[in-house]
């Protein structure tokens, strides 16, 4: 059972056999920060000792030259190389503690804490989000990366102070949910938004019948209208049609075709003989169908 083990595990080091390009790649993310053989000078690429089909010395010389290997100085000081797409990961396990942080940093780090309480209401979320955004001056990116949180997460998070204070306060005092609160952003001004949650309070709504309940009271929405203004030349829709009718043309059956067009739509007619049949192509024929 060890030799079992001990096998797996040289296979899966590539010590048994050797790894090819991409596999080596694996591995080195696997094993990285890569260091350089004890007798060459740190100047000379990193190298995994005997597990590659090629030379990975001068592989890896081709990457420090390509920016994409990145040296630095990591656990217990040790200088190494790691892949320049993994250099946020390595600086945030082995960056050194802030001990003296600026007014600036003591209260964008305060934020951030009160952002990971767990007793906060969407508002006050969004609030500090905005705060957070506004003091850091980061962009809303960088954000959702510190918070660890998806962008249509914050970026939905921070609609919600389009809302009137009023509309919010109704909802912080009811305990209606953030879902509820996004959908009233449909409706324009205070007056409608505080008229329609005081309806969905009433009628103990839940959040998928207060968005239908708001759908009533937007009216339909205008999609249809506007995608039509890309059809406007129906020549357009026809293009395809027309390029199988010559196809069948091309094969012998006397195939029609006919656009007529009425008060309300326009009418594209086929006619195919039922007693069809078709003949071989030419060979100048299927040239110029081929081309």
């Amino acid at each position: 059972m060890d030799e079992k083990i001990l096998s797996l595990r040289m296979e899966r080091q590539f010590l048994l056999r050797k790894a090819d390009e991409t596999k080596y790649i694996a591995l080195y993310r696997d094993t990285q920060p890569g260091q350089n053989v004890y007798w060459h000078g740190f100047g000379e690429p990193p190298v995994l000792s005997f597990r590659a089909a090629f030379d990975d010395m001068e592989f890896n010389r081709q990457r420090q030259l390509q920016r994409k290997l990145v040296k630095g100085r990591f656990a217990g000081g040790n200088l190494g190389w790691v892949m320049a797409e993994d250099m946020e990961l390595f600086a945030c396990l082995y960056r050194k503690p802030l001990t003296r942080p600026t007014p600036q940093q003591s209260e964008v780090l305060t934020l951030i804490e009160n952002l990971h309480r767990q007793d906060l209401n969407c508002f006050e979320e969004a609030e500090g989000i905005y705060a957070l955004m506004k003091e850091s001056g980061l962009s809303q990116q960088k954000i959702c990366a510190m918070l660890a949180k998806p962008q249509p997460t914050v970026a939905n998070k921070l609609r919600l102070l389009r809302l009137d204070p009023q509309v919010r306060q109704f909802l912080i005092d009811h305990g209606m949910g953030e879902r509820i609160a996004r959908s009233l952003l449909a409706l324009t001004g205070a007056d409608r938004q505080l008229r329609a949650a005081r309806h969905i309070l009433q009628n103990q709504m839940s959040a998928r019948q207060a968005e239908a309940y708001i759908a009533t009271l937007t009216g339909p929405k205008k999609g249809n209208r506007r995608a039509m203004g890309y059809l406007r030349d129906l020549r357009i829709l026809f293009t395809p049609v027309d390029k199988a009718v010559e196809e069948i043309k091309r094969c012998g059956i006397s195939v029609q075709a006919q656009t007529t067009e009425e008060k309300d739509f326009v009418c594209y007619t086929i006619r195919v003989p039922k007693n069809a049949s078709a003949r071989p192509a030419q060979a100048g024929e299927q040239g110029t169908a081929s081309a």
